[in-house]
């Protein structure tokens, strides 16, 4: 099962989710991130979730951002994240990580690999 995930950087919860991923992926799960910077657009945390979408080795800055390092990152252009905020407030996003299951159920906030697969299969 495919799952989209808005994150931010510089949001807790969203770090502990990252740092499990591998459970998730054992579970059949497989997560898609989407960009939301909480504090805004132009903001630090904006910044640098450019910074990782911009870099050659995006997946490896963005993990590296999730452990609180602060490697150098990358400015450019044609970045999807001021797209993807804007597309996190239309929906309805106000938090961070914001779970989006592929029938289009939202799901704030963090949650356990087993904890997830359940509610996703439970209302299945």
């Amino acid at each position: 099962m495919k799952l989209v995930v808005f994150t931010d950087v510089d949001c807790g919860y969203c770090r502990k989710f990252h740092s499990e991923i591998g459970q998730y992926n054992g579970l059949g799960i497989t997560v898609n991130y989407v960009a939301f910077p909480r504090s805004g657009i132009e903001s630090e945390s904006f910044n640098k979730i450019v910074g990782a979408w911009c870099s050659k080795d995006a997946k490896n800055i963005l993990t590296e951002q999730k452990k609180g390092s602060e490697p150098i990152i990358e400015q450019c252009e044609d970045h999807p994240v001021r797209k993807h905020f804007n597309l996190g407030q239309r929906i309805g996003i106000t938090g961070t990580p914001a779970i989006v299951t592929s029938d289009g159920r939202l799901l704030p906030g963090y949650l356990p690999a087993d904890e997830l697969l359940l509610r996703i299969e439970g209302s299945e």
